[in-house]
């Protein structure tokens, strides 16, 4: 797999694109990188080029646990994941609803959209 991360700071959007095959090491690598960086309250992540999503309901699990441990600094921030086919919808959205019930959620909403422009509406609404 391969990520481009980009930060627009006019608006403050972060947006991770991703590319290839999307396992869970790419998507730990991803998630440090993201963190590492200058953290904004918006985020995109883009999986619509991407492959394939191999990923099991486990590490699904395992990412979400991971990316509530990592967004104390974006307090009530907001990412929005856009996904292409049914499969990657379906992961994204278990990914959305296990970080909503983790106790560490730090108020941070995650919602799956099926294209960019919808994304990028919900993002701008306060």
């Amino acid at each position: 797999m391969a990520f481009k991360l980009e930060t627009d700071q006019v608006s403050q959007i972060t947006t991770i694109t991703f590319s290839g095959v999307i396992d869970i090491n790419q998507c730990m690598d991803i998630v440090t990188e993201a963190y590492n960086r200058q953290v904004t309250y918006k985020y995109i992540c883009d999986i619509t080029r991407a492959e394939k999503v191999e990923l099991t309901a486990d590490q699904v699990k395992q990412v979400a646990d991971y990316l509530n441990l990592q967004r104390e600094g974006r307090r009530g921030g907001k990412t929005a994941i856009v996904a292409g086919d049914n499969v990657s919808y379906g992961l994204a959205r278990m990914l959305e609803m296990i970080t909503a019930l983790g106790d560490k959620n730090h108020g941070i909403s995650m919602m799956v959209f099926r294209n960019l422009e919808e994304a990028r509406q919900w993002l701008d609404q306060e």
